[in-house]
């Protein structure tokens, strides 16, 4: 019988530990590289990153939902994937080499249309809001009605994880990114997507979680040439940090650059980071990065409740200094 993706998985992690939950398997996968961890869960891109194995501290990225959206910020009838397990979404692993500098890459790709209720076409506007305000301005806002068969939409994530040293990755034409050792690399790639409008955007949303479901409190902050940056604090003097360009590429060589928006969305429960990704017109397909520090340890003398500022300052200008270094 042939190998499932799945069990791949498990083959080249070296452990699993698989849980019985409803009438389903959760799948709790491991990889260990010097004292970084990277836990996957389930079948969905939904992962937790221990800075160091020997604590229990960890920040966990859920990928949870991708919707077509209007101008206005409007969703589109039947153009979004509200639970990526439920689209069943392909597993690949592979031990890789990035100039010189090895990973561990883990890649799942998705397929919309398999998601119950996804529909290339896109919906007609009887009986309901618009899709666009006016398609007299000069055609910026006709919408762009499917009338013939499309190519199939394709999501893809891929990590990069477990490097020992600082690699450099290419992000645009004859430009690079520094990915520092001990680092997450996800890369989000989509081609193809059934835009209603060439206006219209998709929004990206993951939940960030720390040890025992609390919401993560993220810091934001920004370096001179607009790059953001958030610092999560784990616990024990260890701090996570993510770095979100705001601009995405047609490829990962690509020469245009596309505007890429990220927001926080924090309640008392839940912290959201949502990324409001382009529409490539004339073209189909997006390739955009963020990278996850893992192993950033602050030693802050005191615990009293003023030292509080300090560490956060600290740990911004650390992560800034991390990435720009």
């Amino acid at each position: 019988m042939p190998r499932s993706p799945l069990l791949a998985l498990v083959v080249l992690a070296g452990a699993a530990l698989v849980a019985a939950h409803d009438d389903c398997f959760v799948q709790t996968i491991d990889y260990v590289t010097g004292v970084n961890r990277v836990r996957f869960l389930g079948k969905s891109p939904n992962f937790q990153i221990f800075p160091n194995t020997s604590l229990d501290g960890y920040l966990q990225l859920r990928f949870f939902k991708l919707q077509e959206l209007t101008a206005a910020n409007q969703a589109v009838t039947n153009h979004s994937v509200t639970s990526f397990a439920a689209a069943a979404p392909t597993w690949t692993a592979a031990n890789t080499s990035v100039n010189g500098v090895s990973f561990t890459l883990v890649r799942l790709t998705l397929d919309p249309t398999t998601f119950n209720g996804f529909d290339t076409a896109c919906p007609s506007t009887s009986g309901r809001r618009a899709l666009h305000e006016s398609e007299e301005a000069a055609g910026a806002g006709r919408a762009l009605l499917q009338t013939t068969v499309t190519p199939t939409p394709l999501v893809t994530l891929s990590l990069y994880f477990g490097n020992a040293n600082s690699a450099t990755f290419p992000y645009g034409n004859n430009k690079t990114e520094t990915i520092p050792a001990g680092s997450v690399k996800v890369t989000v790639e989509y081609s193809n997507w059934p835009f209603c409008n060439v206006n219209n955007t998709l929004s990206l949303e993951i939940d960030l979680l720390l040890k025992g479901d609390a919401a993560a409190k993220p810091i934001a902050s920004s370096s001179t040439d607009g790059t953001k940056y958030l610092t999560i604090s784990l616990g024990n003097g260890t701090v996570c940090g993510i770095r979100h360009t705001t601009y995405a590429y047609e490829g990962i060589s690509g020469v245009r650059s596309l505007p890429v928006g990220v927001s926080i969305n924090n309640t008392n429960t839940t912290s959201t980071m949502v990324l409001k990704l382009p529409n490539p017109a004339p073209n189909s397909s997006v390739y955009y990065d963020l990278t996850v520090v893992s192993n950033i340890i602050l030693i802050v003398p005191g615990s009293a409740a003023g030292v509080r500022v300090t560490l956060w300052t600290l740990a911004a200008a650390v992560l800034l200094s991390v990435f720009m270094s």
